[in-house]
Protein backbone atom coordinates (compact mmCIF):
# COMPACT_ATOMS: atom_id res chain seq x y z
CA UNK A 1 0.00 0.00 0.00
CA UNK A 2 2.88 2.23 1.16
CA UNK A 3 4.46 1.50 -2.35
CA UNK A 4 1.77 2.16 -4.34
CA UNK A 5 0.89 5.74 -2.73
CA UNK A 6 4.70 6.59 -3.16
CA UNK A 7 5.16 5.53 -6.61
CA UNK A 8 1.45 7.87 -7.42
CA UNK A 9 2.87 10.83 -5.42
CA UNK A 10 6.43 10.11 -7.68
CA UNK A 11 3.95 9.85 -10.99
CA UNK A 12 2.56 12.92 -10.26
CA UNK A 13 5.78 14.71 -9.83
CA UNK A 14 7.22 13.50 -13.01
CA UNK A 15 3.78 14.48 -14.95
CA UNK A 16 4.27 17.77 -13.48
CA UNK A 17 7.61 18.71 -14.42
CA UNK A 18 7.20 16.54 -17.98
CA UNK A 19 4.68 20.16 -18.95
CA UNK A 20 7.18 22.73 -18.16
CA UNK A 21 8.86 23.88 -21.48
CA UNK A 22 10.50 27.17 -23.00
CA UNK A 23 7.41 28.63 -24.16
CA UNK A 24 5.58 29.64 -20.66
CA UNK A 25 7.02 28.15 -17.06
CA UNK A 26 3.17 27.30 -16.35
CA UNK A 27 1.67 26.61 -19.70
CA UNK A 28 2.41 24.00 -22.41
CA UNK A 29 0.15 23.23 -25.53
CA UNK A 30 -0.13 21.65 -28.62
CA UNK A 31 -2.38 20.44 -31.12
CA UNK A 32 -3.95 17.78 -28.67
CA UNK A 33 -4.12 19.69 -25.44
CA UNK A 34 -3.23 22.84 -23.17
CA UNK A 35 -1.83 22.16 -19.89
CA UNK A 36 -1.99 25.19 -16.96
CA UNK A 37 -0.15 24.44 -13.78
CA UNK A 38 1.29 26.24 -10.92
CA UNK A 39 4.22 28.54 -10.50
CA UNK A 40 6.60 25.64 -9.34
CA UNK A 41 9.18 28.02 -7.34
CA UNK A 42 6.17 28.03 -4.79
CA UNK A 43 7.43 24.45 -3.98
CA UNK A 44 10.58 26.32 -2.69
CA UNK A 45 8.84 28.20 -0.03
CA UNK A 46 6.44 25.76 1.13
CA UNK A 47 8.53 22.41 1.66
CA UNK A 48 11.00 24.14 3.74
CA UNK A 49 7.71 25.53 6.23
CA UNK A 50 6.03 22.27 5.91
CA UNK A 51 9.13 20.43 6.83
CA UNK A 52 10.54 22.86 9.23
CA UNK A 53 7.08 22.30 11.13
CA UNK A 54 7.55 19.02 11.10
CA UNK A 55 11.02 18.94 13.00
CA UNK A 56 8.98 21.03 15.46
CA UNK A 57 6.45 19.38 15.98
CA UNK A 58 8.22 15.76 17.30
CA UNK A 59 10.01 18.07 19.22
CA UNK A 60 6.74 19.22 20.92
CA UNK A 61 4.47 16.34 20.93
CA UNK A 62 6.92 13.87 23.33
CA UNK A 63 7.58 17.03 25.73
CA UNK A 64 3.45 17.71 26.17
CA UNK A 65 3.49 20.57 24.74
CA UNK A 66 0.17 20.71 22.91
CA UNK A 67 -0.23 24.59 22.87
CA UNK A 68 2.68 25.27 20.57
CA UNK A 69 2.13 22.32 18.63
CA UNK A 70 -1.38 23.64 17.77
CA UNK A 71 0.70 27.15 16.46
CA UNK A 72 2.72 25.46 14.59
CA UNK A 73 0.30 23.25 12.87
CA UNK A 74 -1.75 26.16 12.04
CA UNK A 75 1.29 28.62 11.06
CA UNK A 76 3.51 26.39 9.36
CA UNK A 77 2.43 22.80 8.61
CA UNK A 78 -1.06 23.22 7.55
CA UNK A 79 0.47 26.64 4.98
CA UNK A 80 3.11 24.45 4.04
CA UNK A 81 1.66 21.75 2.69
CA UNK A 82 -1.23 23.65 0.71
CA UNK A 83 1.56 25.59 -0.85
CA UNK A 84 3.94 22.73 -1.45
CA UNK A 85 0.55 20.60 -3.14
CA UNK A 86 -0.21 23.59 -5.16
CA UNK A 87 3.02 23.97 -7.06
CA UNK A 88 3.25 20.25 -7.62
CA UNK A 89 0.11 18.63 -8.31
CA UNK A 90 -2.10 21.94 -8.97
CA UNK A 91 -2.88 21.77 -13.14
CA UNK A 92 -5.44 21.94 -15.61
CA UNK A 93 -5.62 19.99 -18.72
CA UNK A 94 -8.24 20.43 -21.56
CA UNK A 95 -8.18 18.91 -24.40
CA UNK A 96 -10.52 18.29 -27.34
CA UNK A 97 -12.83 15.99 -25.28
CA UNK A 98 -12.81 17.05 -21.58
CA UNK A 99 -11.46 19.04 -18.90
CA UNK A 100 -9.68 17.57 -16.20
CA UNK A 101 -8.51 19.23 -13.08
CA UNK A 102 -6.29 18.02 -10.46
CA UNK A 103 -6.07 19.49 -6.71
CA UNK A 104 -3.25 20.12 -4.92
CA UNK A 105 -4.18 17.29 -2.68
CA UNK A 106 -1.93 14.65 -4.27
CA UNK A 107 -3.31 15.51 -7.64
CA UNK A 108 -6.43 14.01 -7.05
CA UNK A 109 -8.48 15.50 -9.56
CA UNK A 110 -12.02 15.35 -11.50
CA UNK A 111 -12.93 15.15 -15.45
CA UNK A 112 -15.87 17.11 -16.97
CA UNK A 113 -16.79 16.78 -21.42
CA UNK A 114 -15.76 19.48 -22.67
CA UNK A 115 -19.26 19.58 -24.48
CA UNK A 116 -20.64 19.88 -20.54
CA UNK A 117 -18.56 23.61 -19.85
CA UNK A 118 -21.63 26.10 -20.74
CA UNK A 119 -19.41 28.80 -20.02
CA UNK A 120 -15.64 30.55 -18.93
CA UNK A 121 -15.34 34.05 -17.37
CA UNK A 122 -12.22 35.79 -16.58
CA UNK A 123 -13.82 37.49 -13.60
CA UNK A 124 -12.80 41.25 -12.15
CA UNK A 125 -9.54 40.12 -10.05
CA UNK A 126 -8.15 38.30 -13.37
CA UNK A 127 -9.33 34.45 -12.08
CA UNK A 128 -10.72 32.37 -14.83
CA UNK A 129 -13.98 30.70 -13.71
CA UNK A 130 -15.12 27.24 -15.83
CA UNK A 131 -18.76 26.45 -15.29
CA UNK A 132 -20.95 23.52 -15.79
CA UNK A 133 -24.49 24.59 -16.25
CA UNK A 134 -24.88 27.68 -13.60
CA UNK A 135 -22.98 25.88 -11.31
CA UNK A 136 -19.11 27.05 -11.05
CA UNK A 137 -16.74 24.02 -11.62
CA UNK A 138 -13.02 25.25 -11.50
CA UNK A 139 -10.84 28.01 -10.70
CA UNK A 140 -7.75 29.15 -12.14
CA UNK A 141 -5.90 31.57 -9.93
CA UNK A 142 -4.54 35.10 -11.34
CA UNK A 143 -0.89 34.10 -11.17
CA UNK A 144 -1.75 31.34 -13.50
CA UNK A 145 -0.22 32.06 -16.99
CA UNK A 146 -2.13 29.88 -18.54
CA UNK A 147 -5.36 32.07 -18.47
CA UNK A 148 -4.90 33.46 -21.81
CA UNK A 149 -4.14 30.69 -23.44
CA UNK A 150 -7.08 28.85 -21.90
CA UNK A 151 -9.41 31.43 -23.26
CA UNK A 152 -8.41 30.79 -26.30
CA UNK A 153 -8.74 27.40 -26.32
CA UNK A 154 -12.42 26.80 -24.85
CA UNK A 155 -12.99 30.11 -27.78
CA UNK A 156 -11.92 28.03 -30.38
CA UNK A 157 -14.00 24.94 -29.11
CA UNK A 158 -17.14 27.05 -29.20
CA UNK A 159 -18.01 27.82 -25.85
CA UNK A 160 -18.97 31.44 -24.38
CA UNK A 161 -16.10 33.30 -23.43
CA UNK A 162 -16.56 36.13 -21.23
CA UNK A 163 -13.73 38.60 -20.22
CA UNK A 164 -14.75 41.10 -17.30
CA UNK A 165 -11.22 42.48 -16.81
CA UNK A 166 -11.11 45.34 -15.84
CA UNK A 167 -10.95 48.15 -18.46
CA UNK A 168 -11.84 52.00 -19.07
CA UNK A 169 -15.85 51.37 -19.39
CA UNK A 170 -16.09 48.54 -16.60
CA UNK A 171 -14.46 47.73 -13.05
CA UNK A 172 -15.37 46.63 -10.06
CA UNK A 173 -13.80 47.87 -6.60
CA UNK A 174 -13.65 44.27 -4.58
CA UNK A 175 -12.14 42.51 -1.92
CA UNK A 176 -9.87 39.38 -3.26
CA UNK A 177 -10.89 36.25 -2.78
CA UNK A 178 -7.52 35.40 -1.33
CA UNK A 179 -7.79 37.53 1.37
CA UNK A 180 -11.16 36.24 2.45
CA UNK A 181 -9.92 33.04 2.18
CA UNK A 182 -7.52 34.24 4.55
CA UNK A 183 -9.73 35.27 7.24
CA UNK A 184 -11.51 32.06 6.69
CA UNK A 185 -8.65 30.07 7.56
CA UNK A 186 -7.79 32.43 10.51
CA UNK A 187 -11.31 31.56 11.92
CA UNK A 188 -11.67 28.22 11.23
CA UNK A 189 -8.62 27.36 12.51
CA UNK A 190 -7.92 29.82 15.07
CA UNK A 191 -10.52 32.02 16.48
CA UNK A 192 -12.99 29.01 16.71
CA UNK A 193 -11.17 26.75 18.02
CA UNK A 194 -9.69 28.98 20.87
CA UNK A 195 -13.08 29.62 21.75
CA UNK A 196 -14.14 26.32 21.55
CA UNK A 197 -11.05 25.36 23.89
CA UNK A 198 -12.59 28.36 26.71
CA UNK A 199 -15.95 26.68 26.42
CA UNK A 200 -14.63 23.48 27.34
CA UNK A 201 -12.29 24.28 30.16
CA UNK A 202 -15.02 26.23 31.40
CA UNK A 203 -16.94 22.89 31.48
CA UNK A 204 -14.33 20.67 32.66
CA UNK A 205 -13.52 22.74 35.79
CA UNK A 206 -16.79 23.51 36.54
CA UNK A 207 -16.60 25.61 39.90
CA UNK A 208 -15.80 29.46 39.61
CA UNK A 209 -15.48 31.04 43.36
CA UNK A 210 -15.40 35.09 44.02
CA UNK A 211 -16.71 37.80 42.42
CA UNK A 212 -13.69 39.13 40.24
CA UNK A 213 -13.11 35.08 38.71
CA UNK A 214 -16.72 35.63 37.63
CA UNK A 215 -15.90 38.59 36.49
CA UNK A 216 -12.83 37.63 34.46
CA UNK A 217 -14.75 34.54 32.79
CA UNK A 218 -17.67 36.47 31.43
CA UNK A 219 -15.44 39.63 29.93
CA UNK A 220 -13.10 36.83 28.35
CA UNK A 221 -16.62 35.14 27.14
CA UNK A 222 -17.51 38.36 25.81
CA UNK A 223 -14.12 39.12 23.89
CA UNK A 224 -13.83 35.59 22.45
CA UNK A 225 -17.54 35.40 21.38
CA UNK A 226 -17.15 38.81 20.02
CA UNK A 227 -13.98 38.24 17.99
CA UNK A 228 -15.72 35.35 16.64
CA UNK A 229 -18.88 37.12 15.38
CA UNK A 230 -16.76 40.54 13.70
CA UNK A 231 -14.90 37.85 12.06
CA UNK A 232 -17.62 36.17 10.91
CA UNK A 233 -19.45 39.21 9.99
CA UNK A 234 -16.31 40.50 7.92
CA UNK A 235 -16.17 37.55 5.81
CA UNK A 236 -19.70 37.86 4.59
CA UNK A 237 -19.49 41.63 4.53
CA UNK A 238 -16.23 41.40 2.20
CA UNK A 239 -18.03 38.26 0.02
CA UNK A 240 -20.70 40.62 -0.55
CA UNK A 241 -19.77 44.12 -1.03
CA UNK A 242 -18.29 45.51 -4.36
CA UNK A 243 -18.04 49.27 -6.07
CA UNK A 244 -19.09 48.76 -9.44
CA UNK A 245 -18.52 51.25 -12.73
CA UNK A 246 -20.22 50.91 -15.39
CA UNK A 247 -21.40 52.52 -18.09
CA UNK A 248 -20.62 55.72 -16.52
CA UNK A 249 -22.59 54.99 -13.50
CA UNK A 250 -21.43 54.18 -9.97
CA UNK A 251 -23.18 51.19 -8.01
CA UNK A 252 -22.43 49.56 -4.69
CA UNK A 253 -23.51 46.76 -2.72
CA UNK A 254 -23.36 46.60 1.55
CA UNK A 255 -24.50 43.95 3.44
CA UNK A 256 -28.06 43.67 4.46
CA UNK A 257 -28.27 46.15 1.28
CA UNK A 258 -29.78 45.91 -2.41
CA UNK A 259 -27.90 47.37 -4.76
CA UNK A 260 -27.77 51.37 -5.16
CA UNK A 261 -26.76 54.00 -7.21
CA UNK A 262 -23.95 56.18 -5.85
CA UNK A 263 -24.49 60.07 -7.52
CA UNK A 264 -21.38 62.02 -7.69
CA UNK A 265 -23.24 65.37 -6.46
CA UNK A 266 -22.40 67.61 -3.81
CA UNK A 267 -23.80 66.09 -0.63
CA UNK A 268 -21.21 62.93 -1.22
CA UNK A 269 -17.78 63.48 0.18
CA UNK A 270 -14.86 61.50 1.69
CA UNK A 271 -11.97 61.17 4.16
CA UNK A 272 -8.33 59.45 4.19
CA UNK A 273 -7.20 57.14 7.21
CA UNK A 274 -4.02 58.42 7.41
CA UNK A 275 -2.69 56.02 9.68
CA UNK A 276 -4.38 52.72 7.36
CA UNK A 277 -4.41 54.12 3.83
CA UNK A 278 -8.38 53.70 4.31
CA UNK A 279 -10.81 55.87 1.65
CA UNK A 280 -13.99 56.35 3.64
CA UNK A 281 -17.59 57.98 1.79
CA UNK A 282 -20.10 59.77 3.48
CA UNK A 283 -23.53 61.26 2.42
CA UNK A 284 -24.89 64.25 4.11
CA UNK A 285 -21.97 63.33 6.32
CA UNK A 286 -23.30 59.66 7.04
CA UNK A 287 -20.76 57.07 6.08
CA UNK A 288 -21.57 54.90 3.40
CA UNK A 289 -18.68 52.93 3.29
CA UNK A 290 -14.95 52.12 3.72
CA UNK A 291 -12.37 51.06 0.92
CA UNK A 292 -8.83 50.22 1.60
CA UNK A 293 -5.77 50.26 -0.87
CA UNK A 294 -5.24 46.14 -0.78
CA UNK A 295 -8.50 45.91 -2.78
CA UNK A 296 -8.76 45.30 -6.25
CA UNK A 297 -9.19 47.82 -8.93
CA UNK A 298 -9.24 50.75 -5.84
CA UNK A 299 -7.04 52.58 -7.93
CA UNK A 300 -9.42 53.72 -10.53
CA UNK A 301 -11.53 54.75 -8.50
CA UNK A 302 -9.62 56.37 -6.34
CA UNK A 303 -7.51 58.44 -8.98
CA UNK A 304 -9.98 58.68 -11.97
CA UNK A 305 -13.20 59.48 -9.75
CA UNK A 306 -11.76 61.35 -6.90
CA UNK A 307 -9.34 63.08 -7.55
CA UNK A 308 -10.46 64.12 -10.87
CA UNK A 309 -13.76 65.05 -9.66
CA UNK A 310 -14.83 68.36 -7.17
CA UNK A 311 -16.20 66.20 -4.36
CA UNK A 312 -14.91 67.61 -1.18
CA UNK A 313 -12.42 65.51 0.84
CA UNK A 314 -12.91 66.26 4.35
CA UNK A 315 -9.47 64.91 5.49
CA UNK A 316 -6.30 63.92 4.09
CA UNK A 317 -6.65 65.13 0.18
CA UNK A 318 -2.67 65.79 0.04
CA UNK A 319 -2.65 62.02 1.28
CA UNK A 320 -4.00 60.55 -1.83
CA UNK A 321 -1.89 63.00 -3.81
CA UNK A 322 0.92 61.83 -2.65
CA UNK A 323 0.41 58.17 -2.17
CA UNK A 324 -2.18 56.63 -3.84
CA UNK A 325 -1.50 58.76 -7.32
CA UNK A 326 2.36 57.57 -6.92
CA UNK A 327 2.21 54.50 -5.62
CA UNK A 328 -0.30 52.27 -6.49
Amino acid sequence: MKKKFWRKVRDKIEDFLDVIDDKSPATVEDEDRLVASAPTFLAFIGAPIFLLGIVFLTKCIPKREYYVAGVVTIFMIIPGFLLTGYALFWRVIVDHEKVRYHSLFFGIGRSYPLKAITRVCRDEVYCLNIYKGKRKVITVDDEIEGIPYLMKWFANEGILVEDLKPGPEYYKVMEYPIHNWLMSAFEAFLALPLLGLWIYLLYKDGEIQGGMEILGVILATILLVGINIIMILGIIYNKVFYLKYQNGIYRYKKLFHEEEILKLDKTLSYKVDWDEGNIILYRDRKRLFTLHKGMANVRQFVVDTLLESDIPCIEGEKYLETFWRKKL
